[in-house]
């Protein structure tokens, strides 16, 4: 396969990261030499004679070949506490040891291996073999009001707004520490594609609402601090994977809906505003 681009090695007080090779995802380009990527970070939790492996999510916005922003998802602690059993395990890097919660309560027990599933409630997250995936970023996208960075996660069931200067996290919407009050028929799940039509729209891609998959519209206020409106576009298909959505005038949308559920084929089609 041809060669990817890659995240700078890069160096705090608190971690230090290798190289990263950039993940497929997302990418957005800024301008000449000026672009923000995206890369899993695999490292190897101990504790004990016990290990596996702890997928890391990691942010950098690079420009003119210099780091400007190194975001990395475990660094926050209240974005990485949800209701899942956690330990507080002991990583190694260059700077010595350091704390992390870490995710533990998927293993089986018989084969002392983690479950290999995924599984669509409330208590739900994905480990493959000896590998805990707990973020699963699927989309970027600028905040066209003040430029910070938008970040969708997957299995957070979040979206969050990130500070491009000082990688803090602004606001959550969604998940288990949702910064807005949205009611249980307003919350989304395995989300994908969330980003900004105009000005004070922000789409999302809801792949799980009572066995079917729908578009959510939040209309922000001006300042981006408050939803002040909730609409949502229910489709006729479950999309257990991928999806996305894109205006293309006042009352028409083009929706990719990745791969059905039931037949397992793509579906590509355009459909009419019917808000509810």
């Amino acid at each position: 396969r041809p060669p990817r681009s890659t995240l700078f090695p890069y160096t705090t007080l608190f971690r230090s990261h290798p190289e990263l090779e950039a993940e497929e995802h997302d990418f957005i380009f800024l301008g000449k030499n000026h672009y923000i990527v995206q890369a899993n970070w695999i490292k190897e939790l101990k504790e004990g004679s016990e290990s596996f492996l702890y997928v890391d999510n990691v942010i950098q916005e690079i420009k003119d070949g210099k780091v400007i922003l190194d975001w990395v998802a475990s660094d926050n602690k209240d974005f990485i506490d949800n209701n899942f059993a956690y330990k507080n395990i002991f990583v190694s890097d260059s700077h010595g040891k350091y704390k992390i919660p870490v995710l533990i309560d998927n293993k089986n027990k018989k084969t002392g291996k983690y479950e290999n599933k995924e599984i669509v409630n409330d208590n739900y997250k994905k480990c493959a073999g000896d590998i805990c995936n707990e973020f699963h970023i699927n989309s970027m996208a600028i905040d066209p009001v003040d430029n910070n960075l938008l970040a969708s996660f997957k299995y957070k069931n979040a979206v969050i707004k990130i500070d491009r200067k000082t990688g803090e996290i602004l606001w959550q919407l969604g998940g288990n520490r949702d910064d807005f009050k949205l009611a249980e028929d307003e919350k989304f799940k395995f989300q994908h594609h969330a980003h900004f039509e105009d000005n004070d729209t922000l789409f999302i891609f809801d792949n799980v609402f009572k066995n079917t998959s729908r578009i959510l519209k939040y209309t922000f206020d001006k300042e981006h601090k408050n939803i002040v409106k909730k609409e949502t576009i229910n489709l006729k298909d479950f999309i257990y994977v991928m999806g996305s959505v894109q205006k293309i005038d006042d009352d028409k949308m083009i929706v990719s809906c990745g791969n059905s559920f039931k037949d397992a084929i793509k579906i590509l089609s355009k459909i009419k505003k019917n808000t509810t």
